[in-house]
């Protein structure tokens, strides 16, 4: 299952590809997929079932109200996507993507509009059913 951040533009954009559950279910592993400017990864990305519910719940309150943080990040990593509504109808999109060996660090940052909110949560809240 891929899911994409609709952002009406090739760059910047934001996808999870490839994504598959963990056989005991406690969580999925994904390759995450980003372009913004002259930044490109294609990273291994992994989260918990917790931590796609806590990110869920963050994206319906941007969704909802403009304004708040939606942040999925595994429990025991420090690699995170986030998503920040300014409370006026835009987000920023950021992240930090760490590798250990060897050593290696991508953060990236854009902003993009509320209104790609919505497919992005649906596509998240099929993926958790």
């Amino acid at each position: 299952m891929d899911i994409v951040l609709q952002t009406n533009s090739e760059n910047p954009s934001l996808a999870f590809r490839a994504i598959e559950r963990f056989e005991d279910g406690s969580g999925y592993s994904a390759t995450l997929a980003v372009r913004s400017q002259w930044i490109a990864a294609d990273y291994h990305f992994v989260f918990e079932v917790h931590a796609l519910a806590r990110f869920l719940k963050g994206l319906e309150q941007i969704d909802g109200t403009l304004a708040g943080v939606a942040r999925l990040k595994p429990a025991y990593e420090d690699q995170f996507v986030e998503f920040r509504g300014d409370g006026k109808g835009q987000v920023a999109v950021t992240g930090e993507l760490i590798e250990q060996a060897p050593q290696q660090r991508v953060e990236f940052a854009f902003v993009t509009d509320q209104t790609c909110l919505r497919p992005l949560i649906v596509a998240f809240q099929q993926l958790a059913s």
